[in-house]
């Protein structure tokens, strides 16, 4: 039975666009296909940086006939007193396309009514899908939409080409400006060039010939496969991280890593800032050691390409972390010139709320929150020690480090209180008094830290 290819080839699509739309493309098709009586077919998306693709496979050649039963006029409205069809009994029959007395009768509950069966013959899938597909692009939403060339056209991308096969026929459509074909490209580097397609059967078969792997899970198995390869070669593993890894499938058209390092030195630092310039800022896989889990002074990028063949994409990762890790190095020495206490007074410059006064109001009344919950829950809570951890919590939003570090707001904090010589109690909670961020996250284990958070949350609900 036929197949039908939709190949939507764009500018770079965001990473985080690219699985709500393959979900959508299925959703919508399965929606258009059934309303249209298509059924036992099998839809699928694919998508890369630069392309979105739906297959649909075993659709028939022709819609399928369908039958329909009308029901026309009461027949007291139908038929006159000498049993002779009126206007309204003459214009069903038209309707419906048979002589006035084959339309048949049927008895209801509100008296006699015409009635007929009628046959529509099914239309050619082509001509079908020709119709469904300008109406599910149009209907498909992304976390963010631009417009392009005189603003009349919506989408994630500026659109560069259509493929719409069904088979091997040209389904023809017109979207953003762009006319369907058989046309398409393969990947920037390895096959730039613009090649056609005979048919829809073997697109991804075909397009892994011109360097684009089309399939997700086809490019996540082999990033995982490359990714333990080079970790092995370095002595290490992969500290596991299945987001990170779900972002590089989403960024590359050919699934590629390379391998790099950075100066020793940095592993100094805590391991919450090494983690987070290789991870937030270059989309680095981190490598542990094997033994104690500790981190190596290397990682792993994803390149959209097959190789690296002079090096230069792992000199500029590893010259662009070299430089953030040093930047980090600065601003830990900075930071540490100065105690978390001392910046608590300067709480004030940070406004929360135009009405509710600064984060150190903030501060304060969280505090007494937190000790009165704590209170009424152990007798044994210092009260005193709550009230300034509540300040103390947030002094850190003022480091050096947070500033060029937000993901790291709390965590420095409880670093440097550590290293100040704070109570464990102390500087624990302030390190965890984030958490949970979600519902699959851990919280804080120390008895401070839950009553920070749930007090801020109260406070800022209130």
């Amino acid at each position: 039975m036929p197949t039908f290819l939709l190949e939507i080839r764009t500018e770079e699509i965001p990473a985080n666009a690219l699985a709500g739309a393959r979900r959508q493309l299925v959703e919508l098709f399965d929606a258009r296909l059934a309303e249209a009586g298509y059924e036992g077919y099998e839809a699928r998306a694919l998508s890369t940086s630069r392309r979105l693709s739906v297959v649909v496979k075993n659709l028939p050649d022709r819609q399928a006939d369908r039958s329909e039963e009308l029901t026309g006029p009461p027949l007291r409205v139908a038929v006159d007193g000498d049993g002779n069809p009126t206007p309204a009994g003459e214009g069903f029959a038209r309707k419906v396309g048979l002589p006035f007395d084959e339309v048949g009768r049927v008895e209801t509950d509100k008296g006699e009514y015409l009635v007929a069966s009628v046959t529509h013959e099914g239309r050619a899938t082509v001509e079908i899908l020709a119709e469904i597909v300008p109406g599910v692009v149009a209907a498909l939403r992304f976390p963010k939409m631009m417009r392009w060339g005189d603003g009349a056209h919506l989408f994630v991308r500026p659109v560069h080409g259509i493929l719409a096969l069904l088979d091997n026929d040209v389904v023809p459509c017109e979207l953003f400006g762009v006319t369907s074909g058989r046309a398409t490209v393969g990947h920037r580097v390895h096959s730039p060039d613009s090649f056609e397609l005979e048919s829809a059967n073997g697109y991804a078969e075909v397009l892994m010939r011109h360097g684009v792997v089309v399939d997700p899970a086809e490019r996540r198995r082999r990033l995982e496969e490359l990714a333990e390869k080079l970790a092995s070669e370095a002595g290490a593993r992969v500290h596991s991280d299945p987001a990170l890894v779900a972002e590089h499938v989403e960024l590359v058209e050919w699934p590629g890593l390379i391998a790099g390092t950075f100066e020793e030195r940095f592993l100094e630092l805590p391991p919450e800032v090494v983690v987070t310039t290789l991870r937030h800022h270059q989309k680095c896989l981190i490598l542990e050691n094997g033994d104690d889990g500790g981190l190596q002074n290397a990682f792993i990028g994803v390149i959209d390409r097959k190789d690296d063949p002079e090096g230069l994409i792992q000199q500029g990762n590893e010259w662009v972390i070299g430089a953030r890790l040093a930047d980090a190095g600065f601003f830990f020495a900075e930071d540490r010139k100065k105690a978390l206490h001392d910046l608590v007074p300067d709480l004030e410059r940070l406004e929360f709320h135009r009405v509710l006064g600064s984060l150190a109001d903030k501060a304060a009344r969280v505090g007494d929150l937190a000790a009165t919950i704590g209170k009424e829950n152990r007798s044994d809570v210092d009260a005193k020690q709550l009230q300034a951890s509540a300040g103390l919590a947030k002094a850190d939003l003022l480091t050096h480090m947070v500033v060029e570090f937000p993901e790291l707001q709390g965590v420095m904090g409880g670093h440097y209180l550590r290293l100040e010589g704070a109570d464990e109690e102390l500087w624990t909670a302030v390190r965890d008094h984030y958490l949970p961020v979600g519902f699959e996250v851990e919280v804080s284990a120390s008895e401070f830290g839950p009553l920070l958070v749930v007090s801020y949350l109260i406070d800022t609900v209130a």
